[in-house]
Parts: C-alpha cells; structure tokens; sequence
C-alpha cells in the first residue's frame, strides 16, 4: 500500500548510513485532503490537496541533527544528507541520544477515499437546519474535509513502521445577526471515520448555533455575584490540552511548564480522569 513511500525511505536510510552516520533514521508522511470550504452559508471551494514530507534524524559520536523537507522530483538526496551530516558534527554531544531499535507494526484504519456525493449531503442538510432552526446565525467559516494520511518509518538498528489511516473532519465557525446586532464567534469540529450522522448533530453544532442566537442581544449583570462555573465540553477539550502539553516530555525538558517544579506532585483534584484513545478516528497508535 505504500510501496512508493517505503522505497523512498529505505534509500534515505541507505544513504544515511553511507554519508557515516551510526545511527540514522527517516520517515516519509504523505498527507492527501479533500475539502469542502464553506463560508457565509454556501459552499465557496471544493479542492483536493497533496502533499509528502520527508524527516531525516543521523547520531554519529552522541551528536544528532534532523531536517524535515517536502517531497518533490527536484529533492537532492545526496547533497541533503551530506549537510545532515555537517549539522550533526557541530551539534552539542549527548551519549543519549538513539534511535527506534527492532520496532516493527502496520496498521491501517479507516475509509481510504472520500465519498464526494456523502460529503455534499452533510453539507446541504446543516445548510437546510441553519435556514430552518436558527436563521439568525450565519455560518460564517467552515470546512469538511476527507484526510487520508500514510506513514512508514525505518531506522538502521531494525525498526520499521507503517500506517495508513483516513478520516473525516468537520469545523464550522458561527456567529449570530440581527440588524447590525451581532454575537461573538463561535466554533466547533471534531473528526469521524464515517459521516453516519447529520453534522448538526455532532460536536454539540446544533447546540453551538442556537447559543449563538441567544447572544446576539446581551444583558450586563446588575451586580456582581459568586456562583459556579458551567464550561462547555470545546472548553473543557482547551483547557485538558493546555494541561497534557504543560506536562509533556517536551516541555518539562525545556524547562517551559509551569509546573517543572511540581514532578512527583499532584497538580490536579483527583476527579479528574484523562483518558488517552489511542485507537481514535485519525490517530496511528504509534510515535
């Protein structure tokens, strides 16, 4: 399924080793979208986009560089490895450094094609519920797109992986009108494999567009009050981001978290439960 892909990354690593790397390995992702692109109520673009990345990583003597670049027929193999090769000797020494060692998965999920006639259904029922149920808001931004992304990385201590996964992805931003009275922006989104369902009743949009009515004519409070806070789940989804990248390898080891000082801490009340899907729509169970 990725013949092609897998031939470009077994000749990255071929070369790698050759420049005089002892540790090396390279990946190939190739990203393919079709999208429709709405805004202000009407589909305005239907595009299919295509594109490749290529990532290289070489460790010789504890010292590492890596390059990513786009694919292309003009891509100087040779000259790109060779300037790895001179990053990697000015680079600072760290005995740590490796790569994936005797690794190897294939996994593949998900439609591989889009379904065009699937898509523009979605699109014109969420047209027609907007029209009917909440004709005050606009669908100001939004897009539906089919992503199918194919993955194989290899290493020269054994490793080699390969993915191929395709999904749906929704995204709509809203904002409510009346006169020249208008609400803030509102969006929402989220993926699928399947467009099983009405949009308008995925990922709380319905729930978003008639909100977004109800704003367009806002109250001040008469005075100030204590009470709790109701967060919505797209809040809720910001905030849980915000906390598993303030405590991710990256940044505790940059010393950019706020809670570097707080390892071996509980930082959070213990209701709180962070599930990790690893089997979730667009998602390749391995790093």
């Amino acid at each position: 399924m990725n013949r092609a892909l897998q031939n470009q990354v077994e000749a990255a690593v071929e070369a790698l080793t050759h420049v005089g790397f002892e540790h090396c390995q390279a990946s190939v992702v190739a990203d393919d979208h079709d999208e429709m692109n709405i805004f202000q109520n009407q589909v305005n673009l239907f595009r299919t986009v295509s594109k490749s990345e290529l990532t290289l990583k070489g460790i010789v003597q504890g010292r590492k560089a890596t390059r990513s670049v786009t694919v292309s027929n003009e891509l100087d193999l040779t000259g790109l490895v060779e300037g790895l090769f001179e990053d990697a000797q000015q680079a600072p020494e760290d005995r740590a450094n490796a790569v994936s060692e005797g690794v190897v998965h294939d996994y593949t999920d998900g439609p591989m094609e889009s379904d065009k006639d699937q898509m523009s259904r979605r699109i014109k029922e969420l047209f027609g519920i907007r029209k009917e149920r909440h004709p005050k808001v606009n669908l100001n931004q939004g897009v539906l797109s089919h992503k199918r992304k194919r993955t194989v990385l290899a290493s020269n201590k054994g490793t080699f992986l390969r993915s191929d996964i395709g999904w749906y992805e929704t995204f709509v931003l809203v904002v409510g009108q009346e006169g020249q009275k208008l609400s803030s922006m509102s969006y929402t989104g989220g993926t699928c494999r399947e467009l099983n369902h009405p949009l308008h009743t995925c990922f709380q949009t319905e729930e978003l567009l008639s909100s977004a009515a109800k704003q367009i004519h806002t109250e001040s409070l008469p005075s100030s009050f204590r009470g709790s806070a109701l967060v919505n789940p797209v809040t809720v989804l910001e905030l849980v981001n915000y906390l598993t990248g303030q405590v991710s390898d990256q940044a505790l080891l940059a010393n950019a978290s706020m809670y570097v000082e707080k390892v071996g801490e509980c930082i959070a009340a213990n209701a709180l439960t962070i599930r990790h899907h690893a089997k979730g729509p667009g998602v390749s169970p391995h790093s």
